[in-house]
């Protein structure tokens, strides 16, 4: 019988995992969670500001703003702020000619974001402590199926603690929570079944005011990119935790290129030996190997497994004297096969619901100057809106940004979808970046990586889902769904966890959808009135068995908060 595996890398105390979807599962560390927030996974809030800036709380205001708060756009020298600030604008020439065949970064582009806007004090401590709140693995195979996790820390080839699963009901689910770790501190997770799964992880920063949650990774690479990456203290306090795990069954090094905007020869260039299935964390801040990319630097990074696959997941974080003023952007590594000619934003927004904002950066890794052009199309939720194209060109290494609040298209108040497409036949890499300031609870923002139209399904697997759950019952869910042929219904199913005992054992929500359009599934507005409380998973499909893509935003708003994933397609 195949087993299937999923990576993702853990974390301290509670466990941090970033997860792989089909294979096995890398569960990845982040900083060291010493609390355990609560049972229920926030991980999800970003989906969908649980008040939703600013206007219909059904349209699924996660899916704006609010969900990934974690970036900062103006702040944020993830991008340039002043142009496009949550994206990243030029730093990023994510093409590492030498490693990365296809293309060769000639000089990074010329931008490079703006510092930090506002006030504010940078943090003279650490971050904070991480938990891994919960791991949600679903199951997708049609069948029941027995699964387990399996945690690896230091250097050993075997695992510290097998955590059996049991089996798994046919689009059913299990849940780990920090109690059901024998002991505090970082791991590496593999997740192991005997039918194809899908997996995501949330972890919580309380003291550090800050909140992630990745999908398991099933395909990991030997190649992986790190569109966006900062030196420690860069323009008000940000820095950058890379977490690599080794996803095979040997001991190898894993190579790191770090290289800032505007640059193809690398700042650092340095290797570290990773036991077999373990993670470890490059820290910008920390590991005096990264001392050359200073607090005034920002740039890209790639990752190399010298033997074999890796996966990786890159924290951005803000660090501040103010836990309001903090803030994580959370984004898996970007496998060289993920990269292509047309690629897909499932959520952005241009001033929406007081002050949502996004910025989308664009690589070009191909050996030509290509000419990327953006056509948005608009959630079904967002009334009154109107799609349009936008370009620029971009030459072969480098990277530009498409900054809405500074661009003609779209118009303000609107969210929707946007599809990156680029000339030429180049291959680009896009990441979008999302933030809102003006939240009272405290800055929030997130990154969100362009997939590949090719990848579209007609199932997606949305693997944790929350209506005011997880810590303080602070976590809602909004989930955003690309239809990618004609207009058909969009339905998703709802599965409550095992471990909740609020609501109904399962819910369903048809939508209508035009044809290349966006649906929104804010969950309090769910037609059936889900009580707060609930958590689960959920499965999305169409009646006429249209290929689908999906973004998944958690808000926390009373936690200053919020993060978005991908939805998985099977």
């Amino acid at each position: 019988m195949e087993r299937y595996r999923f990576f993702s890398i853990l974390a301290v105390v509670c466990l941090v995992v970033a997860l792989a979807l089909s294979g096995s599962l890398v569960v990845s560390a982040q900083e060291e969670p010493t609390e355990e927030p609560t049972v229920e996974l926030t991980e999800e809030p970003t989906v969908e500001p649980t008040e939703e800036p600013m206007e219909e709380p059904t349209e699924e205001p996660t899916v704006e703003p609010t969900e990934e708060p974690t970036v900062e756009p103006t702040e944020e020298p993830t991008e340039e702020p002043t142009e496009e600030p949550t994206v990243e604008p030029t730093e990023e020439p994510t093409v590492e000619p030498t490693e990365e065949p296809t293309v060769e970064p000639t000089e990074e582009p010329t931008q490079e974001p703006t510092v930090e806007p506002a006030g504010g004090e940078v943090g003279a401590t650490a971050f904070g402590s991480w938990t891994t709140e919960a791991i949600a693995i679903q199951n997708i195979s049609g069948g029941s199926a027995t699964a387990q996790l399996a945690l690896y820390q230091g250097g050993g080839s075997d695992p510290v603690q097998t955590i059996d699963l049991g089996t798994i009901a046919a689009n059913g689910s299990a849940w780990v929570f920090p109690s059901q770790i024998s002991a505090d501190g970082r791991y590496a997770g593999v997740i192991s079944a005997d039918g194809a799964m899908a997996a995501a992880v949330q972890n919580y920063n309380s003291s550090g005011g800050g909140a992630d949650f990745y999908f398991g990774q099933s395909n990991p690479e030997q190649d992986m990119w790190c569109p966006l990456v900062f030196g420690a203290g860069y323009s008000g306090g940000w820095t950058t935790k890379v977490h690599a795990q080794n996803a095979t069954g040997s001991a190898q090094d894993i190579r790191i290129r770090v290289y800032r905007a505007g640059e193809t020869a690398a700042t650092v260039d340095t290797t570290q030996s990773v036991a077999a299935n373990a993670s470890y964390t490059f820290d910008f801040k920390s590991d005096s190997r990264f001392s050359a990319f200073t607090s005034s630097d920002f740039g890209y990074a790639r990752l190399t497994g010298q033997s074999g696959n890796i996966a990786v997941v890159v924290d951005l974080l803000r660090e501040r004297s103010s836990s309001a003023e903090q803030a994580v952007n959370t984004y898996p590594g970007v496998p060289t096969s993920q990269a292509g000619t047309s690629l897909l934003e499932a959520l952005v927004f241009k001033d929406y619901s007081g002050g949502w904002n996004s910025g989308i950066g664009v690589i070009n890794i191909g050996s030509s100057t290509a000419t990327v052009t953006v056509t948005y199309t608009p959630s079904n939720a967002c009334s009154g809106c109107t799609g349009g194209t936008d370009s620029l060109s971009v030459a072969p290494g480098a990277r530009e940004t498409f900054y809405l609040p500074s661009r003609s298209v779209p118009h303000t108040n609107w969210f929707g979808s946007a599809e990156v497409t680029s000339s030429g036949g180049n291959n680009i890499i896009a990441l979008s970046t999302t933030a809102n300031y003006n939240k009272t609870e405290g800055a929030v923002g997130y990154s969100l990586l362009g997939v590949s139209p090719d990848t579209a399904t007609p199932n997606i697997a949305v693997p944790m889902l929350y209506m005011g759950a997880g810590t303080s019952n602070a976590w809602i869910t909004g989930v955003q769904v690309r239809n990618m042929g004609a207009a058909t219904n969009i339905t998703l199913d709802y599965v409550r966890a095992p471990g909740c005992s609020v609501g109904n054992a399962t819910y369903q929500w048809t939508q209508s959808v035009a044809a290349n359009e966006g649906g929104t599934f804010y969950t309090p507005s769910h037609p059936d009135s889900i009580p707060s409380g609930w958590y689960g998973s959920a499965y999305v499909s169409s009646s006429a068995n249209n290929d689908l893509l999906a973004s998944v935003q958690m808000t926390g708003y009373p936690l200053g908060v919020a993060g978005v994933y991908n939805g998985v397609n099977y």
